[in-house]
Parts: C-alpha cells; sequence; structure tokens
C-alpha cells in the first residue's frame, strides 16, 4: 500500500468533506465519509505497484471520478428526477469535485518530502 497517497487522500478528503458541516449539507456526510474511504484505499492499493502502463495508470485514476460522478448523478436524480441534465449536471459535479479532491492530495504529497529520494538521483 502506498501509504503517502492513502493518507494525503484521506486528509485532502476529510477536509473536503468537512466544509459540508457549516454548509448546513451534512447529510452528505452518509455518501461522503465511505466514498472517500474506499477510493483512498483503492488508489493507495493501485498505485503500490513498480511499474503500470498508461493505460493502467489512467485507467485507476479515472475508476474513482468515474464512482464519483455516478454516486452525484443518482444523488441530483433522487432530488429532481432521472433526465439528461441531472446525468451531465451529476457527471459535471462530480468529475469537478474528484479532480479537485485529488489536486488537493497532490499538493499535500509535495508538502512532505520523501525519503530516499537522494538515492534515486543521479550525478551526472
Amino acid at each position: 500500500m502506498r501509504r503517502d497517497i492513502l493518507i494525503s487522500n484521506l486528509v485532502a478528503g476529510g477536509l473536503g468533506l468537512a466544509l459540508l458541516v457549516p454548509l448546513g449539507a451534512w447529510p452528505l456526510l452518509l455518501f461522503g465519509v465511505p466514498y472517500v474511504l474506499a477510493a483512498s484505499t483503492f488508489l493507495g492499493r493501485a498505485y503500490r505497484r513498480e511499474t503500470m502502463t498508461t493505460r493502467q495508470e489512467a485507467f485507476v485514476w479515472a475508476l474513482p471520478g468515474l464512482a464519483s460522478a455516478l454516486l452525484w448523478a443518482v444523488l441530483l436524480g433522487q432530488i429532481d428526477g432521472f433526465g439528461g441534465p441531472v446525468v451531465a449536471w451529476g457527471a459535471a459535479l462530480g468529475t469537478g469535485l474528484y479532480v479537485g479532491w485529488q489536486a488537493l492530495a497532490l499538493f499535500l504529497r509535495t508538502l512532505r518530502p520523501q525519503r530516499g529520494r537522494a538515492d534515486r538521483v543521479q550525478a551526472f
């Protein structure tokens, strides 16, 4: 398991979910907390491999984004009925929130220096 990916995703997801409470949208935590836990664990386990093809890496990164889009489409569909605009808004909202979450997680990973990094630098 890649602990750096797991921890950064959990922290970034927790910060994002914490915004729901003051906004009065705390019931979304019922869906958000299990999603963040599952997606963070999935990403941490998937990236433990030393090598991946570009296709595999793209699939691993996009799968939780697709799950987010579907989750938001279902949530919005429960409110307004299922239809084309609801699916489009769910996909847009879910994708945007996922990309923002991953951007914050990446930023958090860059704040912490990695051990052993000097060993990989080759002198010219």
